[in-house]
Parts: C-alpha cells; structure tokens; sequence
C-alpha cells in the first residue's frame, strides 16, 4: 500500500529573512528572497503546509510578499527573470525599462552592469583598483561554498559587502595590506582609543611627514598606512598626495570597530596568490580574484605574469569569480564573462570621473543566489 508523506515546511530555517521588510534587506538577501518565493510556492502547491514560526502562511501570504520583493528588486535596477505560476499571479506592474538592469546566466560576452550604492560593511580602507563600488554586485553571484578566499584582497571590498561564510580567508601580497588586515582584526579597545587621537583630517602636510616616518610600534605602523592609504592619489599608498582630499574627515573608529567585528575570524595571510589557491583550492571553496591588471600601471604587482595565472585557474576544483581588463577578455574567453562598468576612482571625489569597463569572469553561471540557499531545496521534516 502506497502512503503519501505531508511535509512541513518552516521558513524560520532562513533566520529573519522571511520577516523582514524587503527595502532593509541587501541586494544578495533580497535576490535570494525570490528565489526562495519561488521554490515554496511550488512546494506549498504540493499541498505541503508552510510555516513560520508556528503560523500557517497562506498561497496569498507568498504572493503578497512576492509582490513587495519584485517592487524593490525594480527599485534596484534588478530584472525579475523567473517564470512560473508565482509569476504569473504578481500584481507589481514591471518598471520602464531604462529603470531596469539585467540579471545574468551567461556564456560569452554580456550587457553592461552599473555600479550602485554600497551595501553591507563598509569596509576599513580602500587599495589601487579596489571594487567598492562594484562590490555589493559581485557578492550577488557568489554560489554556495563554505570557505571564502581573496587571493588579491586589497580592501577587500567583496568580502565586506557579502554574508559572512563559515571560513573566510583573505590574502596580499603586499606586506603592509596584510598587517592592516590583521590589525584591524586584533586591535584593542586602547589601540583604538589611542588611534583615535590622532589627526584624521587629511591634509597635505600631515601626508607628507608620515610618509617619511618610521613606525616604532605596530600603531604608528597601521596609523601611517592608513592614512596615507586615504590620503594618497588612487590610494597608492604613499605616493602622491591627492589634493581632492584635502580637508576630508576620516571616521577612524567607527571604521575599524564595524570592519573588526565583520573579520574577527578570517585569516589573513602575506603569500604568493599561487600558495592560496594551492591550499585552500576545493568543491566546497570559492576564489574572488582581482589580479594586478597587466599592461597596466601597478606598484604593487609582485612579479605577476598573465600565463601562469590563466594556468592555475584551469585546474582549480573550486568556484570562483576572476574581475580583470576587458582589453585582456580573451584570455578568459572560454568561461562565462560579464561585462561591468564603474567610475574611475582615480579622478577623486568630486572630480570628473569618467566610466571604464572591466569583465567578470567565472567557471560557473551567473546565478543571482544566496549563498546558502541549497538549490535542492525541499520539505525538510514530516508530520
């Protein structure tokens, strides 16, 4: 005799995702909201009953939720591509098209994604090249891992403006980035309040003098790299002063206090980026990848050659995201690109900036998912 199981689910297993105001989520937990929608509705209509902390939802509970998500995701500029019956029921009018930006699952080259606002935590210090403004759109697409690894971390940009992961590790093989890092993970509250008593107004005057200072503890170490991390032109630290700068606040504490709570337990390493890979390489990892950029100006590219790297990322069992020159697109041609655009930091704030492109690369599809959404998703008890 054949018994037919009716399985409960509970959408408290998603903390507060599901209670919360779409308009306060990020972009990654607003993304992965619809995805999820979508795959309860099926199921609910299986006639599995759907709870949440002990109450019944309703088919039209997810609908209206569903409407509010698909209203804020056009808010965003994100495209809701999902067709199915949930769809079909949604009451949200789609938004005009120049108001819309496309989300992807590509192979070859793609449309152009602007960069918005920053989400998440704001991260500590910015680097040559850094990804803040693309951030928030990069950590959409990262798939399911459990370790997450920069082997170029710079600021680190990506990591801070994502969900945390169970493991995170961030690498560079810039000395004085490495030590930020970890500083910024271990310092005291007397460090801090120490630091805080320091000029944090960026003056050209105050550049010049600690770049020429040697560091006789690790505070007037990280106090000197920091500064002039902000206080220099393209945040290459140390070099020529940025006079769009001049005058600018730093908000010191608060900077560190939210970027040391986000990293109180990633790892921070100063490695050859091919030792990280090596190490930390498998299924259950994901690699975010911003190279030094060939053919371009770089202080700080320690002896990277574009042969050896396009190498090591063929035998990489993990997944990963690769943000490199869109002049250099063809040495990634066989995985899927995307093509990005963001404004030239160079210029400063409030200069001229003008819009350059970049690609992204992966050996995966650009799914916009949550990172611990399990694309299997299923009932998960019987009663």
């Amino acid at each position: 005799m054949n018994i037919t199981q009716t399985a409960k689910i509970d959408l408290a297993q998603f903390g507060t995702l599901f209670k919360t105001d779409p308009t306060n989520l990020s972009d990654q937990e607003l993304l992965s909201l619809d995805f999820l929608l979508h795959r309860v509705a099926a199921i609910a209509s299986e006639e599995h009953p759907v709870f949440l902390e002990g109450e019944g939802w309703t088919h039209q509970d997810v609908v209206r939720l569903h409407d509010k998500v698909r209203e804020e995701m056009a808010a965003r500029g994100y495209r809701h591509t999902i067709e199915d019956p949930l769809t079909a029921e949604s009451s949200t009018p789609e938004p005009q098209k120049d108001l819309i930006q496309p989300l992807f699952t590509l192979s070859g080259d793609a449309a152009e994604v602007e960069d918005e606002t920053e989400k998440g935590v704001r991260q500590a210090f910015g680097s040559y090249g850094g990804k803040r403004l693309l951030a928030h759109k990069i950590a959409a697409y990262i798939p399911y891992h459990k370790t997450y690894v920069e082997p170029f971390a710079g600021g680190a940009a990506v990591l801070f403006a994502k969900a945390p992961s169970p493991k995170e590790v961030l690498n560079d093989r810039d000395p004085e980035i490495a030590f930020m890092h970890r500083f910024i993970r271990d310092h005291s509250p007397e460090d801090r309040a120490a630091l805080s008593r320091r000029e944090w107004t960026i003056r050209k005057s105050v550049h010049e003098r600690l770049r020429d200072l040697k560091p006789a503890d690790d505070r007037e170490r990280f106090y000197k790299g920091y500064y002039l991390t902000r206080s220099s032109y393209g945040k290459m630290r140390g070099k020529s002063f940025n006079p769009a700068n001049e005058g600018v606040r730093i908000d010191f504490p608060a900077n560190i206090e939210r970027a040391q709570k986000r990293i109180q337990t990633t790892a921070v390493h100063n490695k050859d980026y091919l030792k990280v890979l090596r190490k930390y390489d498998g299924p259950e990892t994901f690699f975010y990848i911003d190279p030094p950029y060939p053919g371009t100006f770089n202080l700080f590219d320690f002896g990277f050659k574009e042969d050896q790297f396009v190498e090591a990322l063929s035998r990489l069992k993990a997944k990963w995201i690769v943000s490199y020159p869109e002049e250099r697109k063809s040495a990634l041609k066989k995985y899927n690109v995307m093509t990005v655009k963001r404004r030239n930091q160079m210029k400063g704030p409030g200069g001229n900036q003008e819009w350059v492109k970049e690609i992204l690369a992966s050996n995966h599809p650009f799914e916009a998912v949550h990172l611990y959404v399990d694309k299997a998703l299923g009932p998960l008890s019987t009663v």
